[in-house]
C-alpha cells in the first residue's frame, strides 16, 4: 500500500503465506465411521504484466467438502486443477525494435501447466496412549526410512543436528 503524507512516500507491506493449506475437523461415530470436513487451498504467487509499481500478486485455488469413511480405509480427493499460459517473448537487443524487419530478431513461446491436485487420507481411530505411542513410533521409523531414501537419491551426506545435553 503506498501512502503519501507531507511530500514523504512510503510503501508498507502484508505478509501471505503461500503454498497447499489442507484443515480436516473429524467427527467419530459410534460404529467406527469418521466424518470428515476438509478445506484445502493451494494459494502462490502469479507474473502479472501492467501491475502498479511491480507488486506481487497471489492466485488462490480453494475446494471443500464432507466425506464419511470407515476406520483405516482410504478416501481420495482431487479437484484442484490448475490450467496455466505463459507466453515468453525474446528479441535481440536494438535490432528487434526495428520497424517491420524487426519481427526477424524476434521470438516468442508459450508454455502451458497442467496441475491436479490430489489427497489420500486414511483416518484411524486411537483409543488409548499406548496405541497412540505404537502408531507414533511406526510413524517416526517411516520418516526416518523417507529421509534416508532421499539422502541416498540425492547422494547427499546428511545434516548432523547435535543432540541436545541432558537427555
Amino acid at each position: 500500500k503506498d501512502t503519501t503524507s507531507a511530500d514523504v512516500d512510503y510503501t508498507t507491506y502484508e505478509y501471505k503465506d503461500v503454498g497447499v493449506s489442507l484443515k480436516i475437523t473429524p467427527q467419530i461415530s459410534q460404529d467406527r465411521f469418521v466424518r470428515l470436513n476438509i478445506f484445502q487451498e493451494v494459494t502462490r504467487l502469479i507474473e502479472t504484466e501492467g501491475t502498479s509499481k511491480g507488486y506481487p500478486t497471489t492466485y488462490k485455488r480453494t475446494a471443500q467438502t464432507t466425506v464419511i469413511v470407515k476406520d483405516s480405509n482410504t478416501v481420495v480427493i482431487g479437484g484442484l486443477i490448475g490450467d496455466d499460459t505463459t507466453n515468453i517473448g525474446y528479441q535481440v537487443p536494438c535490432l528487434g525494435d526495428i520497424p517491420l524487419l524487426g519481427y526477424l530478431f524476434k521470438s516468442s513461446s508459450t508454455r502451458g501447466e497442467k496441475t491436479n491436485l490430489f489427497i489420500f487420507l486414511t483416518p484411524h481411530i486411537i483409543e488409548n496412549p499406548e496405541e497412540a505411542k505404537k502408531v507414533y513410533q511406526e510413524k517416526k521409523e517411516e520418516i526416518d526410512r523417507i529421509k534416508e531414501d532421499v539422502i541416498k537419491m540425492y547422494n547427499r551426506q546428511p545434516n548432523k543436528i547435535p543432540k541436545p545435553k541432558g537427555n
